[in-house]
């Protein structure tokens, strides 16, 4: 199985989103900042690797934020239920949901793929 780029990408920021996560529940400080910052330049510099526009970045942006964030809590609290140590539970959800899109990523450019989608081409996109 050949690894790609992006791939690369996100499992590096998994690993780091799961030590962000640890460092900042030994330290007794909230996380949620840090792994907002950390999925934000995450999806930036994926975005920038597809050469996406603008507006698909931001709705990206946002969008995987939103999910991360529900995802993430939902499967914490599920991790709760098992019988594991509650400092391991955070940085493993925190790890499981950014390792999600580590699939080969199938993202459209300038509306090829998906012709329907042609209105994210950079050219017609602005803010």
């Amino acid at each position: 199985m050949k690894v790609t780029k992006p791939q690369i990408i996100i499992h590096a920021f998994a690993l780091t989103h799961a030590v962000v996560s640890l460092v900042c529940q030994l330290g007794g400080i909230a996380d949620d900042l840090l792994l907002t910052l950390l999925t934000m330049l995450m999806v930036l510099i994926l975005c920038l690797q597809y050469k996406l526009g603008e507006l698909f970045m931001t709705i990206a942006v946002l969008t995987v934020n939103v999910v991360g964030f529900a995802l993430g809590s939902g499967l914490a609290s599920l991790l709760s239920l098992l019988p594991i140590s509650a400092l391991v539970i955070l940085p493993l959800s925190t790890f499981l949901i950014t390792e999600l899109p580590r699939r080969p990523l199938r993202i459209p450019r300038k509306g090829r793929e998906f012709p329907q989608m042609a209105w994210l081409d950079n050219n017609t996109t602005t803010l």
